[in-house]
């Protein structure tokens, strides 16, 4: 069984540094190779300031799409205030703001239907890296929202709230360990410089919380089955400000893979494709009521 990648990677100015960093250091785990690839502060996919997402992006999310996504979740946020008893201060903080569009979307129609939730409402947008934040507010101040969104860069940054803290595909672009069950054994992914190449190999768990989390899986890891582990999950849940009230309000994406039956984690399960269609964003929205 092969267990190394093979195909040669395209020479970028990170990849030179991953390998100058994994001929000092030694291999790395898989998770931290991809904590390296996504944020990198200046040559992660995360942290470079240009667009990920819609036309001149790689792939599209739901705000990309059509502003009635957030529009729907604006009405929910609108009833949590509801159910908190109308606080004269509701947060609305949207964790991984991306190009901006799902709070231009909510802030725009809360503005026009639900006037005194808006009068309400303090919305705070984390985004790592300066230059994404930079683009947000950009983008923000073009729609004619300028200053009404807080930008920060981690929750850190944040104080205690009074509702709901919000993600949309965020836990999806976490960093995560990978597992292999070889030889019967649990085996963990690492990540080596070979000559000018990057290669995996297998080592020790690197981690006890990494075969915990794979123990507790329904089924057991087959021979030859990855999995997927995110540990990074918790730990950002748990680095949510304390004395909070409120929700925690977050969508993820599930997705298998059609030529093995195996979904993401690794266990064997049908394959069943979902079928969305959605008309795409152009520059006419649908009628104000719409919802």
């Amino acid at each position: 069984m092969k267990t190394a990648a093979t195909s040669p990677l395209s020479d970028t100015p990170l990849k030179g540094l991953l390998l100058d960093t994994l001929r000092r250091t030694g291999a790395i785990t898989f998770e931290r190779y991809m904590a390296l690839c996504l944020y990198h502060p200046q040559y992660g996919y995360y942290t470079q300031g240009r667009d990920r997402t819609g036309v001149g992006g790689d792939y599209f999310t739901s705000p990309d799409l059509h502003p009635i996504f957030a529009r729907l979740v604006a009405r929910q946020a609108a009833e949590m205030w509801e159910m908190l008893g109308r606080p004269s201060r509701f947060s609305w903080v949207e964790m991984g703001a991306g190009r901006g569009l799902f709070a231009q979307d909510f802030l725009d129609w809360v503005k026009r239907v639900l006037p005194d939730f808006a009068s309400a409402l303090d919305y705070a947008a984390i985004e790592p890296g300066p230059r994404q934040c930079a683009r947000v507010r950009e983008r923000l101040a073009e729609a004619g929202l300028e200053g009404t969104v807080r930008l920060l860069e981690n929750l850190e940054q944040l104080a205690p709230i009074t509702g709901c803290f919000f993600s949309n595909e965020l836990v999806d672009a976490f960093p995560v360990a990978v597992v292999i069950r070889a030889g019967g054994h649990l085996k963990e992914v690492y990540v080596a410089a070979q000559g000018d190449e990057l290669r995996e190999q297998l080592g020790p768990i690197s981690n006890p919380a990494i075969a915990a989390a794979v123990a507790r899986y329904p089924n057991p890891l087959e021979e030859g089955f990855r999995v997927e582990v995110n540990l990074m999950a918790t730990q950002w849940m748990g680095r949510l400000p304390r004395n909070s009230s409120g929700a925690l309000l977050s969508r993820l994406i599930t997705a298998t893979w059609p030529n093995t039956s195996t979904s993401r984690t690794g266990l064997r399960g049908p394959c069943l494709p979902t079928v969305v269609t959605c008309p795409r964003r152009t520059s006419s929205a649908p009628p104000e009521n719409s919802t």
